[in-house]
């Protein structure tokens, strides 16, 4: 129950961010984003995010815009590597296997996660995940930067 109200939470947040433009004139939802993800450290301590780690991969991947857009570069290239390492952690419990989360919180909660081809493969085209029409330069930009091609060679290995 704890990791779907933080899914809920963090999905609320975005559409709160997207609803107003202006939100995107400051670091808010750079802060914000941050602290969603933080959340789910929180709950998962351990690090084992199970197959929640698809809600880090996209979490990442809209950080990852607003970082570029809000100038941060070189983060906005690191929260792409994290989405990467989140999604390449989600594809190795998705071989319809039932697991249990190791985290204290989550000791007693068990999940299955059925076989998911290309989760890797697609982040460039899922990227940044929610989309809103300020995005579109970002996109275009971050496109053009070479450590682009870069990533997008590691989601294909």
């Amino acid at each position: 129950m704890l990791l779907l109200t933080a899914r809920e939470f963090s999905h609320q947040l975005v559409y709160a961010l997207l609803a107003d433009k202006t939100h995107f004139e400051s670091d808010l939802p750079i802060e914000k984003i941050k602290g969603a993800i933080a959340l789910y450290n929180l709950i998962c301590d351990d690090g084992n995010f199970g197959n929640r780690h698809g809600d880090l991969v996209e979490l990442y991947l809209f950080l990852s815009c607003v970082q570029w857009m809000r100038g941060y570069h070189d983060e906005s290239f690191v929260s792409l590597n994290k989405s990467l390492e989140h999604a390449k952690a989600l594809e190795t419990v998705c071989d319809g296997s039932e697991r249990t989360f190791t985290a204290p919180l989550l000791s007693l909660v068990s999940f299955r996660k059925e076989r998911s081809e290309g989760i890797t493969k697609n982040l460039p085209d899922d990227w940044p995940w929610w989309s809103c029409p300020v995005f579109r330069q970002a996109e275009r930009e971050i496109k053009s930067d070479p450590r682009w091609a870069e990533w997008v060679k590691k989601t294909r290995e």
